[in-house]
């Protein structure tokens, strides 16, 4: 199997993968009784948590399968880009590295995390080991929202200056990059600032979805294992 049909399967799972979370943070989100000013409250966000813990296990281990789909399109990405926009092709690259292990690093914490903190609520201890890790999981997992976006954003600066992929796809990349990064900016001024996010996130499906045609559609001569490995 070629790298190209690697990249559209990543893509198209990816483009799934967002779907279910922004499905299941949308039933969160509105239909189960929790306001917007009760998600910026640590000990009602981590009450939640800890009662809907299969839920938020399930999105978590997410995370897992974005650090491999998000490693293999930004090695895609790297590889297409790289020779006529080497500077773009450096900076997918090295964000997709780190959105990578921080999508994993954020996947373990929240798994094994919420392990813990409900035996430790359960011994009586309280919520303060489950708010710590919440607080924890979401920055990690945010970062790594933040650097996808970066590799998005880029990846649509360089397919629009080698003609890459369509125009469309392009143009959802570059407003996916920019609210990714936008709703982590300004989280830090104002949490509310954060339902930015899902902005990127929606657009975010939709570009999945292109490239994965993109790569399916078209021909990717940049897109090829080395001849070392052709030869195995």
């Amino acid at each position: 199997m070629g790298i190209r049909k690697i990249a559209a399967q990543a893509a198209l799972l990816q483009f799934l993968f967002l779907a279910v979370m922004m499905g299941a943070y949308s039933y969160v989100m509105n239909g189960t009784g929790m306001t917007m000013d009760d998600w910026y409250n640590p000990t009602k966000t981590a009450q939640f948590t800890l009662d809907h813990k299969s839920t938020f296990t399930l999105l978590w281990g997410l995370d897992w399968f974005f650090a491999i789909t998000v490693f293999v399109l930004a090695a895609a990405f790297t590889q297409k880009f790289s020779r006529q926009q080497p500077w773009l092709g450096i900076v997918i690259g090295g964000f997709g590295v780190i959105s990578s292990g921080l999508f994993l690093t954020a996947g373990t914490i929240g798994i094994y995390g919420v392990k813990l903190a409900v035996a430790d609520y359960a011994s009586g201890a309280g919520l303060g080991f489950m708010k710590s890790m919440t607080l924890m999981q979401s920055t990690v997992e945010m970062s790594a929202v933040a650097a996808i976006g970066v590799v998005t954003f880029a990846t649509a600066l360089a397919s629009t200056r080698t003609k890459g992929f369509a125009a469309w796809v392009n143009w959802l990349g570059f407003i996916s990059g920019f609210f990714a990064v936008a709703s982590f900016a300004l989280s830090v001024i104002s949490p509310s600032l954060q339902f930015l996010g899902m902005i990127g996130m929606t657009t975010s499906i939709l570009f999945n979805l292109g490239v994965a045609l993109e790569f399916m559609r078209k021909p990717q001569p940049e897109l090829h294992f080395p001849a070392q490995m052709q030869k195995l």
